[in-house]
């Protein structure tokens, strides 16, 4: 299962690789992994538009959609990110979504239990999903720690 620093690397060394790079198209291979979205309105929300900064929060990865909203993404207990060149799509892969560059952002999900969701306000998120602080916040401090517990 993807942990915690497995998705920080995710949003490191691939999510941030595509920062600011228009988006050309997107392609969903297995709807299942959508969450409160579509094929439609994800292509409708990214396509033509670029990510503009990215936030982890627990096992959870937001890429800020240049305009409006945010695309969440949860990789489940076999998911991962990669950014590959055209044609170069990793086995399982669930989502890609295309750049006006060689790269694309592929999302892949073998036992099919990641999300992709796209979120108009971040926060909310956060909080119907009952996320608590994340544990490389730098306001979590030891104090603010030992008056949570």
């Amino acid at each position: 299962m993807p942990e915690l620093p497995d998705v920080e690397t995710f949003r490191r060394e691939a999510l941030d690789k595509v920062l600011r790079k228009r988006i050309s198209g997107t392609q969903v291979h297995d709807k299942r992994l959508l969450r409160d979205t579509s094929p439609q309105l994800l292509a409708r929300r990214l396509n033509s538009r670029r990510l503009t900064k990215s936030v982890r929060r627990g096992k959870f990865l937001f890429a800020h959609i240049s305009g409006d909203g945010w695309l969440g993404l949860h990789f489940g207990m076999t998911g991962s990110l990669e950014i590959v060149r055209n044609g170069d799509d990793p086995d399982y892969t669930s989502a890609i979504i295309e750049f006006r560059s060689p790269e694309r952002m592929a999302i892949t999900s073998k036992r099919i239990l990641g999300q992709i969701r796209i979120i108009d306000d971040l926060d909310a998120f956060i909080d119907s999903q009952d996320l608590g602080p994340d544990a490389l916040d730098e306001k979590l401090d030891r104090r603010t720690f030992i008056d949570m517990l």
